[in-house]
Formats: C-alpha cells, sequence, structure tokens
C-alpha cells in the first residue's frame, strides 16, 4: 500500500469494529516503524525531511535525526500491548461498551511494562 492507502485502510469505521480498526492503526504504525528501522542513514534523513511538516515541535531537524539515529536498535525490539487484553473484559450491547475487568487487567498492564528485563 503506499501511504494514502495505508491510511484509508487504517481508518475503516464500517467494515467491522473500533477493536479491529485499532488493530489496523497498529499494524500500520507496525510496519512504518520497520521501515524506518531498516533504512539507511541517508534514507532516514529524507524520511526525517519529509515527516517533518507534519509535526510541530521545538526541536531542530538534527536533533529530531539525532534520536531517530539512536533509537533504531530500539526499533527492531519493539512490543506491543493492547489494553483491554483478551478475556479481560466482557461487552455490553445496549448501549455499546466494552466493561474491562480492571482486577485483572492493571496486574497484566503492570507485568508487562514492569517486567521486562
Amino acid at each position: 500500500l503506499n501511504g494514502q492507502q495505508a491510511i484509508a485502510w487504517a481508518r475503516i469505521r464500517k467494515l467491522d469494529s473500533d477493536y479491529m480498526r485499532a488493530s489496523r492503526q497498529r499494524t500500520v504504525m507496525n510496519a512504518l516503524i520497520s521501515k524506518y528501522a531498516d533504512s539507511s542513514v541517508a534514507g532516514l534523513i529524507s524520511l526525517t525531511s519529509s515527516g517533518l511538516s507534519a509535526f510541530e515541535t521545538n526541536m531542530t531537524s538534527s536533533d529530531m535525526l539525532r534520536i531517530g539515529i539512536s533509537s533504531l536498535p530500539l526499533a527492531k525490539k519493539l512490543e506491543d500491548y493492547r489494553v483491554p487484553e483478551d478475556g479481560m473484559f466482557t461487552i455490553n450491547t445496549d448501549p455499546w461498551v466494552m466493561i474491562v475487568d480492571l482486577k485483572q487487567q492493571v496486574p497484566a498492564l503492570h507485568d508487562f511494562i514492569w517486567s521486562k528485563p
């Protein structure tokens, strides 16, 4: 997919559920991070230059590039976690609302965040 197609695919609302839409958005973000991680220094400079117009920041372009290059080793080790985790919620259909079992979910989230080496 090109960028416009990826954004359109990630934003589809009428295909299934908001839950699945969020999953599509994670897929697109992971693909972008993977592309970034596999880029050469020249590619990173190009990505940074083309992407900077999408952000407002007080950081300089060289600071953004320095941070980006220094984060390359971390991009290969990316892990994600979805809240609520499967089995830790129920669905009320009228009105539609996801009810999270916080007694299960909070310890699981804490374990994901703080139990990593």
